[in-house]
């Protein structure tokens, strides 16, 4: 709906003594100042440090700039830290967790996942794993996101983790139906 000329007199006239308002003609000073920041890069201060830079402020602009801030909300209040998810202990997983390795003795000081996995040991099985099902998945044929999956759990069954036999190509969407992938191998942990 627009407005009447008469209509938009009188808010222009109700706005006159509001400085916030739209309807204050701002000075030629003002105006000039507005037209430099818009500038940018050619703003002939462009690039240079503020004047008050580096001066420390008075007593009495610390006393209004902290009596303004007075009952509002911290700027950090309702926001999450970086470790929101990690326990008291700071473990992500908690005391026992050490990636899915296992000793016999349910013991927790045993190799690292990632060593066992990079080695040339490992890699070696995976390949032969791979070769031996002639590169594609064994569920539905498919060729693409291959994974060599352990039949038998690989933190449950040390003694199998480098047996062939123990081995089967998959792909990614058929491993992840398995029961033994991810924490779905922990109906095995009964067998320790």
């Amino acid at each position: 709906m627009a407005h009447s000329q008469q209509t938009k007199d009188k808010i222009r006239k109700a706005l006159m003594g509001n400085k916030n308002s739209a309807g204050v003609i701002p000075s030629e000073k003002t105006r000039e100042l507005i037209r430099q920041t818009k500038l940018g890069s050619k703003n002939p201060n462009f690039g240079k440090p503020s004047h008050n830079r580096g001066k420390p402020m008075s007593a009495q602009s610390r006393r209004k700039l902290s009596a303004s801030r007075m009952g509002q909300p911290a700027w950090n209040r309702g926001r999450r830290g970086p470790f929101k998810n990690m326990n008291t202990t700071g473990l992500a997983k908690g005391r026992g967790w050490n990636r899915g390795i296992r000793k016999p003795e349910d013991q927790c000081s045993s190799p690292r996942n990632a060593r066992i996995r990079r080695s040339a040991e490992y890699d070696l099985w995976r390949r032969s794993v791979f070769y031996r099902d002639g590169f594609k998945c064994i569920w539905c044929g498919t060729k693409r996101e291959l994974q060599a999956d352990h039949i038998k759990p690989f933190a449950y069954f040390p003694e199998l983790r480098f047996a062939i036999d123990n081995g089967r190509t998959l792909c990614k969407p058929c491993h992840k139906t398995t029961d033994t992938y991810g924490h779905k191998a922990r109906r095995f942990s009964h067998l320790l």
